[in-house]
């Protein structure tokens, strides 16, 4: 983020009048997600993180979310970005044990794009995401082997390729920490202003207990919990 911050600040007059108004022309194309057509301030920011990623700003808008406050990207997107930039060959292969029972376990495993070597991520698991909260999503209900493969693939990239990341937080990890806590954020993120998508959102957060509407600002432990998230993905 601290990249997108000096890139701007390296642009003249001339060059921001120009971003934001070609800012502006997405918002009004009906191109983008709501939390970015509301904003044209945050896809200013979101355009100059398009062009350090080497991304279609329309394309990368689609796949950032908000998440406590915080921009985090889509697990499909994440192994998109593997895949692109040969940090992997081929696509991730998934090694499912126990399916259709409550010992179900998923591993990601993948070719590294420079050595050719098998590259096997940490086993997750039913009892892994029940130990740690992760269930009190109803997707793991639902849809359990899909929960556990789009963790078990961010743990490859976390082990394996954090720079793919690029500091950023993955939407699925960070929902299930707030899910853990018994917070869940609303399905429609009011946009703040500001324009910088580390802090370009607030949204509503409720209790998925009993449906109170508390803070939008992250607890102690949830706030802990996020940023830890963040220094792995950093490292």
């Amino acid at each position: 983020m601290a990249n997108d911050v000096t890139a701007l600040a390296m642009l003249d007059k001339d060059q921001i009048s120009a971003l934001r108004e070609h800012a502006d022309r997405i918002a009004r194309s009906g191109l983008v997600p709501d939390h970015f057509a509301k904003n044209p301030a945050a896809i200013y920011t979101a355009i100059s993180m398009a062009r350090a990623l080497g991304e279609v700003p329309e394309t990368l808008m689609q796949e950032i979310f908000f998440i406590g406050g915080r921009a985090g990207l889509s697990a499909k997107y994440m192994l998109s970005r593997l895949q692109r930039t040969h940090a992997i060959r081929g696509t991730v292969r998934y090694v499912v044990e126990g399916r259709g029972t409550p010992n179900l376990s998923v591993r990601a495993v993948a070719i590294d794009g420079e050595t050719g070597e098998t590259i096997e991520g940490p086993e997750v698991s039913l009892a892994m995401a029940k130990a740690e909260g992760w269930t009190k999503n109803s997707k793991y209900t639902s849809m359990p082997e899909v929960m556990l493969r789009k963790r078990a693939v961010t743990f490859l990239a976390r082990d394996h390729y954090p720079g793919a990341l690029m500091g950023f937080l993955v939407v699925d990890e960070a929902e299930d920490v707030a899910y853990a806590q018994g917070r869940i954020q609303a399905t429609t993120p009011q946009v703040a202003t500001g324009g910088f998508l580390a802090a370009a959102t607030s949204s509503e957060v409720v209790d998925t207990e009993t449906g109170e509407v508390l803070s939008g600002e992250p607890t102690e432990a949830e706030r802990a919990e996020l940023e830890r998230l963040d220094r792995e993905g950093a490292q």
